[in-house]
């Protein structure tokens, strides 16, 4: 799992042109996006607008060329994270996850309906491709955190089997966020396991130096 890529975070990196040998700077990529998004109406999400988006992300999933041009342009470790996160995705529910990202976001260039029409556009392919991992990348971290807060409440309950039984499976979802093995950590030092809990705070300090443990 790679952290999710903000703008400040996806300047800074080169993106290459798939049909072209001559690159393209970030700056322009996202200049055609802006442009592209002054086009588009207000994203008002309902059960169509899910239903849509489920069958857009099935058809981008399925676009050979396009899959090849964000292998291309992402690397394999991105492509590989973009393929395990779908899969999980798909034994989840897909279109609300991805209507929580896009509201919380205010992103509905996240959405994999525009993410298709983007993917179509020789000059907004790049985007699209970014967009599609950022979009994996927040509905990631938003399960997580999700999976943490409702472990959070077991705890505080004391209900201490269910909260290790969910922190373990956000660990399983992305196991390179901090924040399970820190939770689980201090669950684990309740439960009297000393040596479970040391290795959740190394694993908690090595992805994230600065997370505190109690």
């Amino acid at each position: 799992y790679a952290q999710p890529p903000f703008s400040e975070n996806l300047a800074a990196m080169e993106v290459q042109e798939v049909n072209s040998s001559e690159p393209r700077d970030f700056t322009e990529v996202m200049a055609d996006l802006a442009e592209w998004q002054a086009t588009q109406q207000e994203f008002s999400p309902d059960v169509g607008t899910r239903a849509a988006d489920v069958s857009a992300l099935a058809a981008l999933m399925a676009d050979h060329v396009f899959m090849a041009s964000c292998q291309q342009t992402l690397g394999g470790p991105h492509m590989a994270f973009i393929l395990r996160q779908h899969d999980a995705l798909l034994k989840r529910d897909l279109g609300s996850e991805v209507e929580a990202v896009v509201v919380k976001y205010s992103a509905p260039n996240l959405r994999p309906v525009d993410i298709m029409r983007r993917a179509r556009d020789t000059s907004l392919a790049h985007s699209a491709i970014w967009s599609l991992y950022t979009l994996m990348n927040y509905v990631t971290s938003t399960f997580v955190a999700a999976l943490c807060k409702e472990g959070k409440v077991h705890a505080m309950r004391a209900e201490l089997s269910q909260a290790q039984a969910v922190l373990e499976k956000a660990i399983c979802v992305a196991p390179d966020i901090a924040e399970p093995y820190n939770v689980l950590g201090r669950v684990l030092w309740e439960q009297g396991d000393v040596a479970q809990t040391l290795q959740m705070y190394e694993r908690c300090s090595q992805l994230e130096p600065l997370a505190t443990a109690p």
